[in-house]
């Protein structure tokens, strides 16, 4: 829709056709992630859809309605759950400070203290592309080592045990 390749007649149909596709394919695969018999449906991408009835006009048809789950601060009504995303928009010339990503993070899973269902992240050597530039973290806070540092931001939602 962005990039203008559907136009508003045909996105609510492709979108129906491609969650048709992903339950033929993905989502009833025995390994498939799911959550109370429902298909889990990480949303990273398009922002197009932000409403709750966007969300049910592409799952109509399915099996089962698959638990949404969405980028932070791009939550609809019809999310089960958000995810959170390093805020590069607090970067400085495309570089996000270790300190600004343990704030985010801080923040994000304070939030999270009252959800119903949690989902953590951890970036190991992130870096996204977009059409302008490449955006990276300052430190990678992952690391394949067996040992992390106990401050580390990826300690934070470990530290909890999650029901």
């Amino acid at each position: 829709m962005d990039q203008k390749e559907l136009d508003s007649n045909t996105v609510y149909p492709q979108g129906q056709a491609d969650m048709q596709y992903l339950q033929a394919t993905w989502f009833t695969q025995p390994e498939y992630l799911k959550y109370a018999d429902r298909p889990v449906l990480f949303n990273f991408g398009s922002q197009y859809f932000i409403n709750a009835i966007d969300w049910e006009t592409l799952f109509t048809g399915l099996e089962a309605r698959p638990a949404l789950v969405t980028l932070d601060k791009h939550w609809v009504s019809a999310s089960v759950a958000t995810f959170p995303w390093p805020p590069m928009s607090q970067s400085g010339d495309g570089v996000l400070s270790q300190a600004d990503l343990e704030n985010y993070l801080d923040g994000f899973y304070k939030k999270l203290e009252n959800y119903k269902y949690r989902v953590g992240g951890a970036f190991p050597d992130f870096m996204i592309f977009t059409h302008r530039r490449a955006y990276s973290l300052a430190t990678a806070f992952w690391t394949p080592r067996k040992a992390r540092p106990s401050s580390s931001p990826c300690r934070k939602p470990c530290s909890k045990t999650w029901t």
